[in-house]
This record gives C-alpha cells, sequence and structure tokens, in this order.
C-alpha cells in the first residue's frame, strides 16, 4: 500500500474543514469531497470559508501503482476552496473507461453528487492518471479544463484530438 500523510486522513476532517465521505462507482472505490455548507461543519476553523451549492467538480486521477491516499493533498484543499471532488481507485490503474464512468456518475443523479452544479468540471491526474486525463479530457466535452501532472506527456496524444482544452501540464524535473 503506498504510504499516506496521517494528518491529511480525510476521516480526520469530516465535518470540520469539510464534508467526506466513501461510496463505489460501478465497482470503483472513490472518496468524495464537498464544500462544508453553513450549518454543516460547527468545527469550521478561522480563515475557512463555508459554499453553497451547487458546486463546481474536480475528479482526481491516481497514477498506475497508487490510490487516492497519494492524492489526499489536492483532493482536500480543493474541497476547502468550494469543489466538488471525487477521487477514485483504480486497481489495474485509471483508463479513459474508468474516466467516462466517474463523470457519468456525477451527472447521475447520486446523493453524493447532487451537489454538483452540472457545468463546470475539472480533472487532475498524476502520472499514468495524467495521461488519461490528457486524452480525456480533450476528448470529452464536459471537461471545462485539466492538470495533468508529472509524466503527463509519456504517451503522445492521438492525432486527432485538437488542443482546445485548457490545460495545464506540469513536470518533475527529473524527466
Amino acid at each position: 500500500t503506498a504510504p499516506a500523510d496521517a494528518y491529511r486522513e480525510p476521516s480526520r476532517h469530516d465535518g470540520v474543514r469539510f464534508r467526506y465521505d466513501q461510496t463505489t462507482v460501478a465497482g470503483l472505490e472513490a472518496e468524495v469531497y464537498r464544500p462544508c455548507a453553513a450549518g454543516t461543519c460547527p468545527d469550521l476553523p478561522d480563515g475557512l470559508e463555508t459554499f453553497e451549492p451547487p458546486y463546481p467538480a474536480v475528479v482526481i486521477f491516481h497514477g498506475g501503482g497508487s490510490n487516492t491516499r497519494l492524492q489526499w493533498w489536492a483532493s482536500q484543499p480543493l474541497a476547502e476552496a468550494g469543489y466538488l471532488v471525487v477521487a477514485f481507485d483504480s486497481p489495474a490503474g485509471p483508463t479513459l473507461a474508468d474516466a467516462s464512468t466517474v463523470v457519468d456518475w456525477l451527472d447521475g443523479g447520486d446523493p453524493l453528487a447532487a451537489d454538483y452544479d452540472g457545468e463546470r468540471l475539472g480533472i487532475a491526474g498524476h502520472s499514468r492518471g495524467g495521461v488519461v486525463v490528457n486524452e480525456f479530457g480533450h476528448r470529452d466535452r464536459r471537461v471545462s479544463a485539466f492538470v495533468s501532472w508529472d509524466r503527463a506527456q509519456s504517451t503522445p496524444l492521438p492525432p486527432e484530438l485538437a488542443l482546445d482544452t485548457p490545460t495545464l501540464l506540469m513536470f518533475a524535473d527529473y524527466n
């Protein structure tokens, strides 16, 4: 199993800094982070705000051989900033099919996704997840923007795809 930052253990901050749930999305284990709304986080620290739904959403993809725990550092601050965040585990590593499944779930009426605004969708991925978001972000018109970090371009983008979705690619200095 991947190492985790004990400070970032999401259940420690559920109902304090954000609202946290675990669910299954078409067989994929998923973590759902929702911003605190008025009255939902009574111990909200000074400096953090509440946000009323509907929320823009971000789907986070882990790398191959990894899991959502390595993305806690990204998921939680996004929820604290007013985003509904879905981070999912794909045991074989994220795929385009997984991306479509999770984005379809956001639009499908699940109570945990009911606060999604249906319009502003970002996706982010690391390593293999970065490769997937790079292609999926250019294929699926529901995606507003995406961030692909560390080895984001290890696989070339298919030639039929136009670069027309706002994109941020980040690379480590050892590549």
